[in-house]
């Protein structure tokens, strides 16, 4: 049985699927901005492409943990999903509520794409072989690989964080946008140092349109700026520093004491 913030594994293993055999389809150069009309239909068969919409209006009424799933699935796949993102942006027409859901979304996204530019990453170092050896023998490409798994881990935590204060208080909880900008910010530095590392150990043949690196680390630079960039996060988060203060700075830290209202 799955507790209360947990998602049905048979659910994860579903929606994996779908994008992997999808994925295994696609050409790696094929435009990233393309969407193919019959797999968005697939999607909207299997009811993974109005998640969060109540059943009542022709949804499957799912949390955004669910959606999370879908969101992490099709980056890690390099696969556009625009009805899933529609989705989640359609419950708040007031512009700050759906700034905060559109950030929260794109950390998850960028949690996914960093998870394959890490996988992709290590298998390239493995595989290659550079003076007879493999590239992972290396200990300058085993540190590049590494700093980039703890990038990766490092924003997967932060939003995880943001994400289950959004579900537990359904994007009402006091403190959420500290939450949100905690994510969007370590996601930014993050992204940037898997990007950047991925592409190092790569070499050139990542740059190419032909090699799968480009579908998830093109991504990862482009969502670093929607509904905020970094330095605007990062604006928002030394103002509430500021205003905790010495004594209020720990409470604000570990979410004991959130000044920062949705």
């Amino acid at each position: 049985m799955n507790g209360p913030g947990e998602v049905d594994p048979d659910f994860a293993a579903l929606v994996d699927e779908v994008f992997a055999d999808y994925a295994g389809t696609m050409r790696t150069d094929k435009p990233l901005g393309d969407a193919d009309p019959a797999f968005a239909d697939r999607l909207e068969s299997l009811g993974l492409a109005r998640l969060t919409t109540p059943e009542s209006a022709g949804g499957s009424g799912a949390t955004w943990r669910e959606a999370a799933v879908v969101l992490r699935a099709a980056a890690r796949h390099g696969i556009g999903v625009p009805a899933v993102e529609e989705d989640l942006l359609a419950g708040d027409a007031e512009t700050g509520a759906r700034r905060v859901r559109g950030a929260l979304m794109r950390a998850v996204q960028m949690t996914g794409a960093m998870d394959a530019a890490v996988d992709l990453t290590v298998r390239h170092a493995a595989e290659r072989k550079q003076f007879g050896r493999p590239l992972a023998a290396f200990q300058a490409v085993q540190h590049l690989a590494a700093d980039a798994a703890a990038e990766a881990a490092l924003a997967r935590a932060a939003t995880d964080a943001a994400l289950s204060q959004a579900v537990a208080t359904q994007f009402a909880g006091a403190g959420l946008l500290f939450s949100v900008a905690v994510a969007r910010s370590v996601c930014g530095y993050s992204g940037s140092t898997v990007v950047r590392n991925a592409h190092q150990v790569h070499g050139a043949i990542g740059t190419t349109t032909e090699h799968a690196l480009h579908r998830v680390t093109m991504p990862i630079l482009a969502w670093t700026n929607d509904f905020g960039g970094v330095a605007e996060w990062d604006a928002l988060l030394e103002a509430a520093a500021r205003e905790a203060g010495d004594a209020g700075l720990w409470e604000l830290v570990s979410g004991t004491n959130a000044i920062l209202g949705p």
